[in-house]
């Protein structure tokens, strides 16, 4: 995969590292990765996840979309300055939520460069 298109909900002043080998983030990109937003509560559950991603039913059949295993903060600036900006995310959300919004060939693995978990799944 050459590039992603980058979805989140979250206000994003730089992008996240790219996952699994990609190259760069392009706007254009058929394939994308969704980035998380913990700010409104708890990404623990495959439904407060699957509630970020689009449906697959809603993108071109044959897209890969990944959900990174991190969520951005969306603290209080002093707040940020004193903990971690991104919250780690199970696996088992992750899948369960790209499963729920109807993709397939769910998967999921720990990305070697950012040691971060991510999942991802194709529409049919």
């Amino acid at each position: 995969m050459d590039a992603l298109r980058l979805i989140t909900r979250a206000r994003v002043s730089r992008p996240p590292a790219l996952p699994l080998g990609a190259r760069r983030w392009s706007a254009d990109a058929v394939d994308a990765a969704v980035l998380l937003d913990a700010s409104g509560g708890s990404t623990a559950g495959a439904a407060a996840v699957a509630a970020q991603i689009p449906p697959a039913a809603s993108l071109p059949a044959g897209t890969t979309m990944l959900v990174l295993g991190v969520a951005l903060r969306g603290d209080a600036l002093w707040r940020r300055l004193l903990r971690r900006r991104y919250v780690r995310v199970p696996r088992s959300p992750l899948c369960g939520a790209l499963v729920a919004r109807g993709f397939v060939e769910v998967a999921a693995a720990t990305d070697a460069a950012n040691r971060a978990d991510v999942a991802w799944g194709k529409v049919p």
